[in-house]
């Protein structure tokens, strides 16, 4: 695990857009654990397009946990300065898309909705909101 103290790189796997169009919300796999890491406060897709913000980017920065309630385990808040370090190699970016990748959403989630739901209850929500 990390904390809040030491740099740590990930690589940016997802972004995407709200409603409000001047936010994107941005999902990473953590270089050297693994992990999904959601970063809080979203991005500025200004600074995203100044930057050329793709999938397959190599973001370093601090990130401290987040009281979050489940689903959304993967949350992490930005502590100071962000550094953009660039693409990652093709071959490194699927071999993070590869091992992350899950074959099922029941297994991704760790369970199934309830029959005929569309989404998760409440009342149970799975432990992680990306797979």
């Amino acid at each position: 695990m990390f904390g809040a103290g030491k740099p740590i790189e990930i690589i940016v796997t997802d972004l995407t857009r709200f409603a409000n169009e001047n936010l994107v919300c941005m999902a990473g796999i953590h270089r050297e654990s693994g992990q999904c890491i959601r970063p809080r406060p979203y991005l500025d897709s200004d600074l995203c397009q100044h930057l050329g913000l793709l999938p397959g980017a190599i973001l370093c920065g601090r990130f401290a946990r987040m009281r979050t309630e489940l689903p959304h385990s993967e949350d992490r808040c930005w502590r100071g300065r962000r550094v953009y370090r660039g693409m990652c190699r093709p071959d490194e970016f699927r071999a993070v898309l590869e091992a992350t990748a899950r074959p099922s959403i029941v297994e991704g989630f760790s369970g199934s909705p309830e029959p005929g739901q569309k989404y998760y209850s409440l009342d149970s929500p799975p432990p992680v909101s990306l797979i």
